[in-house]
């Protein structure tokens, strides 16, 4: 079973789909994320913080964590705005 990867704002942009299946056993979220970011910019955003990476809806992880087969990974840029 794949991974699913969900994008928001402008990584989905960059991504060009808002969700995403990849197989990613053993990989890292970066390694992950690396085979649908033709760009390099939204792995480039993760290495440098300033993405939010949540696992299942529930909890923060790093770009060096490996998620199991089915997870759910969101990666969201930071809120901003006044």
């Amino acid at each position: 079973m794949p991974v699913r990867l969900r994008f928001y704002g402008w990584p989905k942009e960059a991504i060009g789909a808002g969700e995403v299946e990849v197989e990613g056993e053993g990989l890292t979220v970066e390694e992950i994320v690396r085979k649908v970011d033709s760009s390099g910019r939204v792995v480039e955003a993760l290495l440098n913080e300033e993405l939010f990476i949540i696992l299942n809806h529930s909890r923060a992880v790093s770009p060096g964590f490996k998620p199991r087969d089915g997870d759910l990974i969101a990666i969201f840029p930071e809120p901003s705005g006044g």
